[in-house]
């Protein structure tokens, strides 16, 4: 690297190279020349970069108590669940052939009916001192949440799958499909736009190819190879890459294959999910399930309390494009990104988290663990990501996870408590190169811890 740096070349360039070759003082040849690639080398100071995180505050339902006053007109309401019911949308990018999402574009939407044990009690939900409790298995993660809009005699409420389940992750399955449409309307020698007969499904523009069944003494009607190169979902009608080499006539069969990869996750959870449902009152999943609120006494000052828990999320990643385009990832020689937190009061203590070990979540007297220490000797050995020949590539960010439970505080504001600790988040970056026996990996950056460890990002 010293040597690029004094001839001021640029790793990962394409550079001409001349000979000139002297006798004496004397040029005897000059037109020797040719061309080579620096190599794609690792030329930044970790330290120099920071991680970039989310915190996400996501505290428990409120809990309200009320002392003295003249009366007790104030009380629980109890409204029971009926039935859950869910609707899934999925979004992403969609690009030939291949649908990728992750689990937060993936959204559940969940109507949740009640019903009033007395008739003389509406069953309208009143949405302060409230607490939604009850749900087993699957739909637990319903209880206890502070973020439900009401709609009439229901709660409403929408969920990614990350938010749902931050364990989820995404799987690819390869598909082919076959459709056979036939013609609408007649084709000319020439014609690069098609009108078939049906609802066209399973074509994917710059994916479809595009074949004519054949008949005896009948030549293909177009010239191969040939694909969809446009077409609108709910019309008759799409556009192939080359023009038709003979007329076609009404009704000729005309047969689309596509490559596809559909997006699918991974986790107990989404499997119950996916697609949508519904749960009643009469299943193990919701026969516990009820809506509580706290009524008003009518007269009187009384004093209330409220009790306020509080849990705190992250989720860090790696954005910079220096970092990121200085990154190798090819089938022998991989780099990967692990993420470390530590807390402010044993920052000798660091572990890694996300995309690699657990951490438990710290309070105000505890401080942060985890089950995997960093280790500048060497890195953990290689994540499946690596070692998988057929991953092409890995998210560089970790999914949501908790780190700090305020743990629950009685007071007479109303507000939430603060977060009240500090904690350093940092990435470090490990190249895996393929040998006889598996891989072997090492830190990028240099010997020192800070050299290996990129800048602390503080969350406080």
């Amino acid at each position: 690297m010293k040597t690029l740096y004094k001839l001021d070349l640029e790793p990962n360039e394409i550079y001409n190279v001349s000979l000139n070759i002297k006798q004496g003082n004397k040029t005897v040849d000059n037109l020797r020349f040719f061309q080579t690639k620096v190599p794609k080398l690792f030329n930044i100071k970790p330290a120099n970069f920071t991680t970039y995180s989310q915190i996400i505050e996501q505290p428990d339902a409120v809990v309200k108590t009320e002392s003295g006053g003249g009366v007790s007109g104030g009380g629980d309401v109890i409204l029971d669940v009926t039935n859950v019911s869910w609707t899934e949308q999925k979004t992403g990018d969609f690009s030939e052939g291949e649908l990728t999402s992750t689990p937060s574009q993936v959204t559940y939407n969940f109507v949740i009916s009640l019903k009033s044990r007395s008739p003389e009690i509406s069953s309208k939900p009143k949405m302060m001192g409230y607490q939604l409790s009850g749900f087993s298995g699957t739909l637990s993660f319903l209880n206890f949440r502070n973020d439900y809009v009401p709609d009439g005699n229901t709660l409403k409420v929408s969920l990614t799958l990350s938010q749902i389940d931050p364990t989820a992750a995404a799987s690819i399955n390869n598909n082919q499909t076959v459709k056979t449409y036939g013609l609408a309307s007649a084709v000319k020698i020439g014609a690069t736009r098609l009108e078939l007969n049906g609802n066209l499904k399973g074509i994917v523009p710059g994916n479809t190819m595009v074949s004519t069944q054949q008949s005896p003494g009948v030549g293909g009607l177009f010239v191969p190879p040939t694909y969809v190169t446009g077409y609108t979902p709910g019309t008759q009608f799409v556009t192939i890459s080359k023009p038709a080499v003979k007329d076609g006539a009404i009704g000729r069969q005309v047969i689309f294959t596509s490559n596809a990869k559909f997006n699918g996750f991974t986790g107990k959870i989404y499997e119950k999910l996916k697609g949508g449902g519904s749960a009643d009152a009469k299943t193990g999943l919701v026969k516990d399930a009820i809506f509580t609120y706290q009524t008003f006494p009518t007269y009187s000052a009384p004093t209330y309390k409220y009790k306020f828990g509080q849990n705190s999320f992250i989720k860090s990643s790696v954005i910079n494009p220096n970092v990121l385009e200085s990154l190798v990832w090819e089938d022998s020689v991989r780099d990967f990104i692990f993420f470390i937190i530590a807390d402010n009061t044993q920052l000798s203590k660091k572990y890694f988290f996300g995309t690699y070990g657990t951490i438990t979540a710290a309070t105000q007297s505890t401080p942060v663990t985890g089950t995997s220490l960093f280790a500048l000797s060497s890195p953990p050995s290689a994540p499946s990501e690596v070692t998988t020949d057929s991953v092409k590539s890995v998210t560089l960010s970790t999914p949501k996870t908790k780190f700090y439970d305020s743990g629950a505080v009685d007071n007479t504001t109303g507000t939430a408590p603060p977060l009240k600790r500090k904690i350093e988040v940092r990435f470090a970056i490990a190249r895996y190169t393929k040998t006889g026996s598996g891989w072997k990996g090492e830190w990028l950056g240099g010997k020192n811890e800070s050299d290996v460890l990129s800048g602390p990002e503080v969350l406080e």
